[in-house]
C-alpha cells in the first residue's frame, strides 16, 4: 500500500463549527425580531389609547353642541 493509494472518504453532512454558526446567527435574529416586535406592539397600543382619548374629547364637545353649550353634569361626592 503506497501513498498514493489512500483514498480519501468525504463524509456529508455539517461540521460543528457550522452548526454552531447557524444556531448563533437564528438567535441574534431571533433576539432582534423580538425586541423590534415588543416596541412595535407599545406604538400600537399608544396609537389606540391616543384614539380612545381623541373620541372621549369629540364626545364631550358633541354632547355641548346638542345641548346648547351645556357641559355633561358632574357627580357630588359626599
Amino acid at each position: 500500500m503506497n501513498f498514493y493509494s489512500i483514498r480519501i472518504v468525504k463524509r456529508e453532512g455539517f461540521t460543528i463549527l457550522e452548526l454552531l454558526l447557524s444556531v448563533t446567527i437564528i438567535s441574534v435574529l431571533a433576539a432582534v425580531s423580538i425586541s423590534s416586535f415588543s416596541l412595535f406592539k407599545r406604538r400600537a397600543m399608544m396609537a389606540k389609547e391616543m384614539t380612545a382619548a381623541r373620541n372621549i374629547m369629540v364626545a364631550f364637545n358633541l354632547y355641548s353642541v346638542e345641548n346648547d353649550g351645556q357641559i355633561l353634569p358632574g357627580y357630588k361626592t359626599d
